[in-house]
């Protein structure tokens, strides 16, 4: 695969991840400030589209970032 790909699936697993942990942190506070147990859960039911988020985003970002060249990098960092 191209940098450009690579570069291009892990900068998407990190959005996936930043945006399924921002969505399960909202959840969790609008949780904590409901008075009546039922109201929390159902904040909390709002969670669970998150989970796949942060694990695609994380297995993403992850196998797409093991498949950089790392001398490459150093090379043009110091060219330029």
């Amino acid at each position: 695969m191209s940098n450009e790909a690579l570069l291009f699936g892990h900068l998407c697993g990190a959005f996936l991840f930043v945006s399924g942990g921002v969505m399960a942190t909202v959840a969790r506070v609008t949780a904590l400030r409901r008075e009546r147990p039922s109201e929390a859960a159902a904040a909390m039911r709002d969670a669970r589209p998150a989970v796949p988020l942060i694990g695609l985003g994380l297995l993403l970002a992850v196998a797409s970032a093991s498949g950089w060249p790392t001398g490459s990098v150093s090379t043009s960092a110091r060219a330029g």
